[in-house]
């Protein structure tokens, strides 16, 4: 054999070979889907959320038994799934979790699994309710008729991958009670059998096949009204997967021909009609009632096919007949045009194959009158009244006189508006613009107070473009919609927030002006316009200021009250001219009149000299004093002196709780004031007050230093407000309160002790011998002995109450008796008021604390001695939440005023 011969006979063999694997290949078997439920193979598809899936990774064909192992899914590069975290498998019972969707290789798991690929995707369902055609015309959001019959379109996107798998459709009727079943059809464990399958009546209900069928679900025994549809997982079946679909509603509406609409419209609107009757049917609509010279008009869109000829009515309204034909769903929307209808009550008439005396009318050709028509098989009217057009109004009631007025509105329908005015002989005309609405802009300089009367009428007959501006034109005509504004003079207001300035600061100066656009400030010096002066200026005792005015009718201005300038009293004038515009006796030198921002220093002659009574009262006699005038005025006086700040007096704190600062200052607010520690046994943290204005009188300070962990003594304090004014205060921190301390407010304490002292430590001298009492004695208080003055080796006892005196703020400490067999203190009270004190160191409310007495006690008060006055009443059985109620909190080391209705024995509440 050749080599030739050879090469032919290897590459016989070799195609041979490479045939029979392509046989091979073609018959392997390969996985088309789930052998069951929750049995997976190699190229099934998973949904996350399946729980209890079961692998066969030991090849015995059994899966999840005992030999079958865990094993791992990974990403796959250039997929979705490249770079997630690989997830382990548990073959006896996986539950699929919420990982990324796509495609993942199987890494372990035996020759079964190994390198092959499981996918895992999200569960969807998704559906619609539709007509029975071949169109598929969705009802969702739309109404059916009764007489229509639906098909349940249902896309699960696990349909047909999980064996058994089924799916429940949950249908809500009008009253919101669950329907199971239509027509016969049950609406439950409706096989899943593909990813687009139908829902009909036919056997077996459910389909792949695409409607028209030649039956489907009918609706004629179903409520008229609203019906919601979900359509969900039968969990049991489809490895508990829990997915229901968006929520989808349809109305169902009944099969009568019926026609509604809004009964009342304004001219210029349309009449909306809604016509409901079969799908996609033909019906007759007629409008009577017409004025011929002025018709309404059906519009051609929509839900309108074919407009009637002249005939219907007269050649001048063509337009009132119709053929309409509703959708779908059984719906034709309609409009009717009143733009140039007359306003009275139309009939709107719809008719199911109307006939005359002569033949039955056929859809879109044949027109006749409404009265033409002698039978039908459904008719329907409405009865709707055109009301005569309307303006509506967007103006203020009031406005200032020399004020330009915005006349703004709409119309209901028409053109043009013309606009009168009478009283002011003004008349506007005006095009409103594509959402009817008009504006104008009146001025009103010149015009007197009062009211004024707004009249407007819509596109009017009598008018022509030769009189349309003339007033009288309108005399005896009626308006289309009319309205008033009152006029008044104008207004001023001025306020100042401060009436003491520091020296170097701003003096503010603000208010409120109507009419004008500015106005003049006058400032003048306790000494008046300096005699020398080459100019008006604060430091020459005389300014002259113009503020503008904002839309807002808002002025403001702040003055620098420079370093060096004369103390004292200081005058601000705040001026505007009248409604003319015009100061009364001010002129400018060619002898023009003078408005508001145009005041100069030598229109009141040669004031240089003058003190500031004098300008004043020349000031005056030019404007607001001439006879006649309506100018305004307004007259402030502030001081201005040097600046200060000064502390108020700083009360004893303990440690640990919040140091308040304050004081008063004539500095401009937003200054900031320092507070800091000049002197004391250690640097208080700083604190920052910014100065506030509450009153024009006088500025404030204040703020909060924390002296958590600062050591107790005598601290000195200094107030700086940068500029160098300062000032100083001196503060006493005493130790931090304990359970085994008494705090002493300065002046009289009522206190207690909450337990037995300890011997050395328990008589008045040996607990408050320190005390600085100022002469005072302590004193206890009995119903049967009344006051008593205690002596000094007498024992300090709790559940009494004492008074004591202190020079001072300062602490006392306590040293209980520390035996522990020792039983709760007992103290007799006799009917009547008895001086008690608390026996324990936490607080309690009040009427445990009593309990002892619970029968006998009425009243109790407390004292607080930082505010050296009584406490709130606490009433035994008051349960009302408020100041009096029983379980308010009584205090350690606090005495108490009980009453007690008869004789009784307290008993402490600790040891």
């Amino acid at each position: 054999m050749d080599t030739k011969d050879r090469a032919k006979v290897i590459t016989g063999f070799a195609i041979t070979a490479i045939t029979v694997t392509l046989v091979f290949a073609i018959i392997i078997p390969v996985a088309v889907g789930r052998q069951a439920a929750n049995e997976i193979d190699a190229y099934d598809t998973v949904f996350i959320g399946e729980q209890g899936l079961k692998f066969d990774t030991n090849g015995n064909g059994i899966y999840g038994d005992a030999g079958d192992t865990d094993f791992k899914l990974e990403g796959v590069p250039d997929t979705a799934t490249e770079g997630v975290s690989p997830i382990t498998v548990n073959a006896k019972g996986w539950t699929v979790p919420s990982v990324t969707e796509g495609k993942y290789k199987c890494v372990g798991g035996g020759a079964k699994y190994n390198g092959k690929f499981i996918y895992i995707a999200e569960p969807d369902i998704t559906g619609d309710v539709i007509l029975n055609s071949g169109k598929q015309d969705s009802v969702v959001g739309k109404s059916v008729p009764v007489s229509s019959a639906i098909v349940f379109k249902i896309e699960p996107n696990f349909g047909g991958k999980i064996p058994g798998a089924k799916v429940d459709i949950k249908l809500y009727d009008p009253d919101d009670t669950e329907v199971l079943s239509i027509d016969g059809v049950s609406l439950s464990d409706i096989p899943a059998i593909s990813t687009t399958f139908f829902v009909t009546d036919l056997t077996p209900n459910w389909t792949t096949t695409a409607p028209p069928y030649s039956d489907a679900i009918d609706l004629e025994d179903m409520y008229i009204g609203e019906y919601r549809v979900i359509i969900k997982t039968d969990k049991e079946s489809c490895n508990l997967l829990d997915v229901s679909s968006p929520e989808y509603e349809f109305r169902l509406c009944s099969l009568e021909l019926s026609i509604e609409a809004v009964e009342e419209v304004v001219k210029g609107e349309d009449i909306v009609l809604k016509v409901s009757g079969n799908p996609t049917a033909w019906y007759y609509l007629t409008v009577t009632g017409v004025d011929t010279d002025e018709p309404p008009e059906i519009k051609m869109a929509g839900d309108v096919k074919k407009l009637s000829g002249e005939k219907v009515i007269s050649k001048d309204a063509p337009n009132l007949a119709a053929w309409i034909k509703t959708g779908s769903d059984g719906i034709a929307d309609v409009k009717i045009s009143t733009e140039h209808a007359d306003e009275r009550t139309y009939t709107i008439h719809v008719y199911d194959t109307p006939e005359t005396k002569d033949k039955e009318l056929t859809e879109e050709i044949d027109f006749v009158k409404d009265s033409e028509i002698v039978d039908s098989k459904d008719d329907d009217d409405v009865d709707v009244e055109v009301t005569e057009a309307k303006v509506t109004f967007d103006i203020p009631s009031t406005a200032v006189i020399g004020e330009e007025v915005e006349i703004k509105g709409a119309i209901s329908a028409g053109d043009k508006v013309y606009i009168v005015i009478e009283d002011a002989n003004i008349v506007f005309k005006k095009a409103v613009d594509e959402n009817n609405e008009f504006e104008v802009k009146w001025k009103t300089e010149g015009l007197t107070t009062g009211s004024y009367t707004i009249d407007v009428f819509i596109d009017p007959p009598f008018v022509t473009k030769d009189n349309w501006d003339k007033v009288k034109t309108y005399e005896g005509k009626d308006e289309d919609g009319k309205t008033s504004i009152r006029l008044v003079g104008g207004a001023l207001k001025a306020t100042q927030p401060r009436k003491v300035i520091a020296e170097g600061d701003d003096y503010t100066i603000e208010g409120t002006a109507t009419g004008v656009d500015n106005v003049d400030i006058i400032i003048i010096g306790p000494k008046g316009y300096a005699r020398g002066a080459d100019e008006p200026s604060i430091e020459n005792g005389l300014e002259i200021i113009t503020s503008s005015v904002d839309k807002n009718d808002e002025f403001d201005e702040d003055i620098t009250m420079t370093e060096g300038l004369d103390t004292g009293m200081w005058l601000a004038l705040v001026l505007t001219p009248g409604r003319d515009g015009e100061y009364s006796d001010l002129r400018k030198t060619s002898g023009e009149s003078v408005g508001a921002g145009e005041i100069e220093a030598e229109m009141f002659g040669d004031i240089r000299g003058k003190d500031q009574a004098q300008i004043l009262s020349i000031i005056q006699d030019r404007t607001i004093g001439r006879a006649g005038s309506d100018d305004l005025l307004v007259l402030l006086s502030f001081k201005l002196e040097p600046a200060y700040v000064r502390f108020n007096q700083v009360e004893t704190v303990t440690v640990g709780e919040p140091l308040y600062v304050s004081g008063t200052t004539n500095r401009e607010s937003d200054t900031l004031i320092t507070i800091s520690t000049f002197a004391g046994p250690m640097d208080l943290p700083v604190g920052i007050a910014e100065v506030e204005w509450p009153t024009p009188e006088e500025g404030v300070f204040e703020a909060t230093i924390d002296t958590t962990g600062v050591k107790p003594g005598i601290y000195m304090l200094e107030a700086d407000d940068g500029d160098g004014n300062t000032d100083e205060a001196t503060v006493k921190i005493l130790p931090a309160i304990t359970p085994t301390s008494i705090r002493l407010y300065k002046k009289w304490n009522f206190i207690s002790v909450p337990k037995k002292l300890a011997e050395g430590h328990n008589t008045f001298e040996q607990v408050f011998g320190s005390v600085d009492t100022a002469g005072h004695s302590i004193f206890c208080y009995n119903t049967t002995e009344g006051w008593r003055a205690v002596s000094a080796s007498e024992e300090v006892k709790p559940l009494r109450g004492y008074w004591i005196y202190s020079a001072e703020d300062t602490i006392v400490n306590l040293t209980y008796d520390t035996y522990p067999l020792r039983t709760p203190p007992t103290r007799q009270l006799y009917k009547g008021w008895n001086a008690i004190g608390f026996s324990d160191t936490t607080p309690a409310a009040a009427n445990s604390a009593l309990t002892s007495i619970e029968r006998s006690w009425a009243y109790l008060i407390g004292f607080d001695a930082a505010k050296q006055g009584y406490e709130s009443v606490i009433i035994n059985d008051d349960e009302t939440g408020g100041s009096h109620d029983e379980d308010n909190l009584m205090y350690p080391m606090k005495g108490y005023w009980i009453y007690v209705t008869e004789d009784s024995e307290l008993v402490g509440i600790s040891v």
